[in-house]
């Protein structure tokens, strides 16, 4: 079994429910299943029929006899409490909206289940996308940091490989776009799943962005036809999405990067493609927001170069050029001007807006990939790097001049995404070859002592 934890990102304290919701199937869900249950007995039934024609001649009456008792003259008349005769009323009843859940004080089994799914005020959630051989999903973890206890506390089936996650509070499915808790997921498909975190055992997401066209569910006649491929809504992205960042200050805007060498721009509420851009001659991996600059992005690829510029003036774009391809880019939070890229040799860069082409430091962190990259929260000067050569490395880079204060192996295992949590800032955590782990990056001394944790 090979597992890996490709993205992974933390939802603010607060933002979940206490008590998630159970997934209820709306009315034309219900009735689309309900027809599915039909369509099924009704081919069962016919199936029956042929087999008493086929065998009449053998003995008519007794084949009169058996098929007497279905009615089958008005068996498209018969309603749901018809169904019963064939045991498909308590299927009916499975997919009927639930009703919601009444916690009686008497009721110890009910109260459990209760607390089993309440997400306490101190409970942190940390988002993981998970690929395990061939099944794929989202994983919503608790971590209760004053026991060092982590676990899943549920989580989505995916269709296919997880690329990147985005967390959101923006709720496309309210006319006011109304906060909410959400997350957008990229994926080998041309698509943008949005799902909502806050109901339990949900089979589909709240809106999807781009990808296929819906197929046509009414029976058609077989056809000799060769099959053609869907077609794609209009705007949509034409290969993998790579990379996420969702506009804080503009909050129905998502930006998206792809392996098709676009980055675009959504409107969440109205479900369409806003712009297109082209700037970058190979697939595009990372697109993030400036954290105080609304209208500007930072871009990093595989043509070697990262990029910047204002998306009211998108032929204005600032470029910076590296030996290698992208893997991860940052701003930094503390120096909104500047920010920070790494690359496929084991290279970090530091860049200031102002200066394109050039670098403020270089640093050769790793002897592999740099995978994952972040800056510490509160301490500006504490950077964290991680590495497929199975390295987490930490950095001091006061001044401009890189040190390596402590590094650790993550169970001899290849990492491939990191995040701090901004509401406990110490924590970091780290997509592996072996599954999600948090780490405490004041439990090392050398860290802790240089930055007085």
């Amino acid at each position: 079994t090979v597992v890996m934890i490709t993205a992974v990102c933390w939802v603010p304290k607060g933002a979940a429910k206490t008590v998630p919701d159970k997934y209820q199937p709306d009315d034309e869900e219900i009735l689309r299943l309900q027809r599915e249950i039909r369509n099924e007995d009704q081919k069962r039934v016919e199936e029956e029929d042929d087999e008493i024609n086929t065998n009449s001649n053998k003995s008519p009456s007794k084949n009169n006899e058996d098929i007497s008792e279905f009615d089958l003259e008005h068996y498209d008349d018969e309603d749901e409490e018809g169904l019963e005769e064939f045991g498909l009323g308590g299927l009916l009843d499975s997919v009927a909206p639930e009703e919601p859940l009444q916690i009686e004080e008497d009721d110890e089994a009910e109260v459990e289940e209760l607390e089993d799914v309440m997400i306490k005020p101190t409970d942190a959630l940390v988002l993981a996308a998970r690929s395990e051989d061939d099944f794929f999903s989202l994983e919503v973890h608790t971590y209760e940091e004053d026991q060092d206890n982590l676990y899943v506390h549920h989580d989505i089936v995916l269709p296919t490989y997880p690329l990147c996650l985005e967390w959101l509070d923006f709720d496309s499915t309210s006319d006011e776009g109304k906060s909410g808790n959400f997350v957008a997921i990229g994926t080998f498909n041309p698509e943008i799943e949005i799902w909502n975190l806050d109901i339990l055992d949900n089979v589909e997401p709240s809106i999807t962005l781009g990808g296929e066209k819906k197929k046509d569910q009414s029976p058609k006649r077989p056809s000799q036809k060769k099959k053609k491929k869907n077609l794609l809504l209009p705007g949509s992205h034409t290969d993998a999405v790579l990379g996420l960042s969702w506009n804080r200050q503009h909050k129905k805007v998502l930006a998206s990067a792809s392996a098709d060498k676009t980055v675009k721009l959504w409107d969440i509420q109205a479900q369409t493609c806003l712009h297109t851009f082209t700037h970058h001659a190979d697939k595009v991996q990372s697109v993030q927001w400036n954290p105080i600059e609304a209208s500007v992005l930072l871009t990093g690829g595989l043509d070697k170069t990262s990029a910047v510029f204002d998306v009211r003036n998108p032929a204005a774009v600032a470029y910076w050029r590296y030996d290698s391809d992208v893997e991860s880019i940052n701003w930094n939070l503390h120096s909104p001007n500047t920010f920070l890229v790494s690359d496929e040799k084991g290279n970090v860069y530091n860049h200031d807006v102002m200066k394109p082409g050039q670098f403020l430091w270089t640093l050769n962190a790793h002897s592999k990939a740099v995978t994952g990259l972040a800056i510490h929260p509160y301490y500006k000067d504490l950077v964290v790097t991680a590495s497929t050569d199975k390295s987490l490395k930490f950095w001091d880079v006061t001044g401009g001049r890189p040190n390596c204060l402590h590094s650790l192996s993550m169970n001899n295992q290849k990492l491939f995404c990191l995040s701090f949590y901004k509401d406990s800032p110490n924590l970091l955590a780290v997509g592996t070859k072996d599954g999600l782990q948090i780490v405490n990056v004041s439990q090392y001394a050398a860290v802790r002592k240089r930055f007085n944790m």
